[in-house]
């Protein structure tokens, strides 16, 4: 019985060092540097820096943020833009065909050889390829769709780390006076 629980006792500790040591093992992410301070004048000082960073931070943000929508309406509106001429690119090409095709069944009817409708699905096949051809030259033209912009960053300032106390040296005892 007491061997048992002496086995039990050594797979417990066997099972709980390991884990506890793959612990300490882990990395931890890397230190933040901060402007540090060694007196209370250079904290003030640091201080003042900081508050004008935060100062100029803020203005910066606010002129990039602004700058940023000013650019997102200007590309708002030059998508829209591009996307109705689009649409007239697109409309002109489907009344071309649908013309093409009208124009193919109109006269199949009155073509009686097979040559005859040859020649009419040469020429309907034939106004078909000038429309795609028109319509690529003109999607073409438009150029580039325009390019969406990017939302700015800001870096927030680091503020300054106060200064270490320092510790004071302890009063001498009495007992230490007699000696």
């Amino acid at each position: 019985m007491k061997r048992k629980s002496l086995v039990a006792v050594v797979l417990a500790t066997a099972m709980i060092f390991p884990t506890a040591s793959a612990f300490a093992d882990t990395a931890s992410p890397a230190p933040v540097t901060t402007p540090s301070a060694t007196s209370a004048s250079d904290y003030q000082a640091l201080l003042a820096a900081y508050k004008a960073a935060i100062i100029k931070f803020e203005a910066d943000r606010k002129a990039g943020i602004a700058a940023y929508e000013s650019a997102m309406a200007t590309y708002k509106s030059a998508l829209i833009a591009r996307r109705d001429q689009q649409k007239a690119i697109n409309d002109t090409f489907k009344a071309a065909i649908q013309s093409a095709r009208a124009a193919f069944q109109s006269a199949l009817p009155a073509a009686k050889t097979a040559t005859d409708k040859a020649a009419l699905m040469t020429v309907r096949d034939n106004a078909i390829a000038a429309a795609t051809s028109k319509r690529d030259a003109a999607v073409t033209a438009l150029g580039n769709p325009p390019v969406k912009p990017t939302r700015p960053t800001f870096t927030r300032p680091v503020p300054p780390v106060k200064p270490a106390k320092v510790a004071k040296t302890p009063k001498p005892t009495k007992s230490a006076k007699t000696n």
